[in-house]
């Protein structure tokens, strides 16, 4: 079992956690070798280490001395530091969290030599199979160590108006276009009291050229499917506002509580807890619920993928539902016989509620009286070619994108839409 599930106040300081990654992100992203810097627990030997720390991404971990003024400090402000190679964690979500904290904004910068060399012109222009956009590898788009998704989307948008809020790519693999795990990465957050990079005032527009992006998403070809996995993509658009909570038990107490986030299947930080009783919600990496039967004995069953729906903390958190409106959140405490394999749990009820979140994080803002409730979403192909495209991707995925719409839209409660229809050419971005 996960070392974190015994260790309830690993973040004993969090103002001081925060002061110290806030730090290191200002700073060790200005080394060439780093690629993005996030959090999560610490690994020795490929296991999780139960400590939670500022983690490094760098392209390839390599044994020769790095000049002293790019050195990782071991520590910063006395948190320790994991330096790992993007992909190469082995929590069960790595592909999750290492992209989620990627800087495409860098690697794009550092694509610049590629982009100029690259075969596309401002004549071409990539064709929409109806409400599917598809973009074609100019040659910098797949840089050979990565994918510049920034270039994709100004490939798109020479052809595209500035006018959608989340992108979600599609990775045509059958045309050599190279396979990719499923993620979120942000681009731009106004909103504080719920996510990691809450009232950062997080904002990487300018790098995409555009006033309206918020986030974009990769999915990959094993999420293709419907009813199959339409969890994942859920899960990943519902990043944006979840999930990251910790909480604490009164108003001035020191320590936050992550028994919503922690789990033994190492999920991490980034998704709900799988004895956190969320009813049917995406956000975990689990796909089970649980049912009180009586005397401290709880049954799981598994959720099909048709049954997923966001929980009452997801709506709060996207600012679906007022506070007064999350009710009850329920922990299960101290579960045992361990699960998994078991099916069969006992273990004592904890009912904590939003209030005790919003201690540790603070009200959502802005409000959910003028919280934004439709997300024009583009779904973007990439490829290597065009034919291989349209015989080997659209088909699939124009079923995906009506289904997720409806799936959204159901999920949320009919509270929040997904509207993946794509606007008319235009030609309005000139590649530079």
């Amino acid at each position: 079992m996960d070392k974190t599930l015994n260790n309830p106040n690993i973040l004993s300081n969090p103002r001081e956690f925060d002061k110290a990654l806030r730090k290191a992100k200002k700073e060790l992203i200005k080394f060439p070798s780093v690629s993005g810097v996030g959090y999560g627990f610490k690994e020795k030997r490929g296991k999780s280490t139960g400590e939670l720390a500022i983690v490094v991404y760098v392209k390839k971990k390599s044994r020769k001395v790095a000049p002293a003024k790019e050195r990782i400090p071991a520590k910063i402000l006395g948190v320790k530091t994991d330096v790992v190679q993007l992909g190469k964690r082995q929590q069960e979500s790595h592909d999750d969290s290492d992209m989620m904290f990627v800087d495409f904004t860098k690697v794009h910068q550092q694509n610049a030599p590629r982009i100029k060399k690259a075969k596309y012109t401002n004549q071409q222009k990539d064709p929409d199979f109806g409400n599917l956009a598809v973009v074609v590898d100019d040659g910098a788009v797949d840089t050979g160590s990565g994918i510049d998704y920034i270039h994709a989307y100004q490939l798109f948008r020479i052809t595209h108006p500035d006018a959608y809020d989340f992108l979600i790519f599609f990775h045509d693999t059958a045309s050599g276009f190279p396979g990719s795990g499923s993620f979120h990465n942000a681009i731009f957050n106004a909103t504080s009291g719920i996510n990691y990079y809450a009232g950062d005032n997080f904002n990487n527009r300018a790098a995409w050229g555009s006033n309206k992006l918020l986030a974009f998403n990769v999915i990959s070809p094993g999420a293709w499917s419907w009813p199959g996995n339409m969890r994942t993509i859920l899960q990943e658009v519902g990043h944006y506002w979840s999930a990251f909570e910790r909480f604490k038990h009164f108003a001035a107490e020191v320590a936050d509580h992550l028994d919503l986030l922690l789990g033994p299947t190492g999920q991490g930080l980034y998704h709900w807890s799988r004895f956190f009783d969320n009813d049917h919600s995406p956000m975990d990496y689990d796909a089970v619920d649980w049912t009180e039967e009586g005397g401290g004995k709880f049954e799981m069953h598994r959720v099909n993928n048709e049954e997923f729906y966001y929980c009452n903390l997801d709506l709060y958190n996207m600012g679906f539902l007022a506070p007064n409106e999350v009710g009850p959140i329920r922990i299960i405490k101290d579960p045992h016989p361990p699960s998994p394999p078991a099916t069969t749990i006992y273990g004592g009820l904890q009912e904590i509620g939003v209030q005790n979140v919003i201690w540790s994080h603070g009200s959502r803002n802005p409000s959910h009286t003028v919280a934004q409730r439709l997300f024009k979403t583009a779904c973007i192909i990439l490829t290597k070619d065009i034919d291989s495209a349209a015989a080997n991707a659209v088909p699939v995925l124009d079923d995906v994108r009506q289904e997720l719409t409806w799936q959204f839209y159901k999920a949320t409660g009919f509270r929040g839409k997904l509207d993946t229809t794509i606007s008319p050419h235009l030609k309005t971005f000139v590649l530079k």
